[in-house]
């Protein structure tokens, strides 16, 4: 009987529902078509531990090395290191601007970091993630210079010209679909009351 009751206020009030359903895929269409394409490109560097001369020492390393790999993901997003970025690209934005625009991840259980940089145009996220990821070796470089058992830092895999990442026009358009039929929902419902 609630399934009657249902389909029933549905059917009468069939209109206010579905203008509000069309009303989110259109709004979701257009704002996928408005929103500038972004890209992401990516490289990955990996940090090489010095060489232990017992188990013990081995240990510590791995136990030591994803809280390295964290300091030195922090260290490469910092605001001095996002400063070296546009200093080294010529880039007119802040550099807050620039360092909103680049991640370092470690890869889980690996001494690998991914330096990834987005940007509008594909060429340029490739640029800001490569200079990005001289800085983070420089700054390893340095961090690690008056010490006798040195990390190190290599690029294993340099950044290519950037993937599309936006706009999701599928998930903006499953986006508005849902918040359509929600809004439909209720408003048909306070018709209907």
């Amino acid at each position: 009987m609630e399934l009657r009751a249902t389909l029933s206020l549905f059917r009468r009030r069939l209109i206010p529902f579905l203008l509000c359903v069309i009303t989110g895929l259109v709004a979701a269409f257009v704002t996928s078509n408005r929103t500038a394409p972004t890209y992401e490109s990516s490289s990955s560097v990996i940090v090489t531990l010095p060489r232990s001369s017992d188990v013990s020492q081995a240990l510590q390393g791995v136990q030591l090395s994803s809280q390295l790999l964290q300091s030195y993901a922090a260290i490469a997003t910092s605001r001095s290191a996002a400063e070296r970025i546009r200093t080294r690209l010529v880039l007119p934005e802040s550099a807050e601007a620039i360092r909103s625009r680049i991640s370092v991840t470690p890869r889980p259980e690996t001494l690998l970091l991914v330096v990834s940089a987005i940007d509008t145009d594909p060429i340029r996220s490739r640029s800001i993630a490569d200079a990005a990821t001289v800085v983070l070796i420089d700054e390893i470089n340095r961090l690690e210079r008056n010490k006798l058992d040195k990390v190190e830092a290599g690029v294993v895999d340099p950044a290519g010209v950037g993937v599309m990442v936006g706009p999701r026009t599928k998930t903006n358009m499953a986006i508005g679909l849902l918040l359509g039929l929600i809004i439909g929902t209720a408003l048909a419902l306070v018709l209907e009351a």
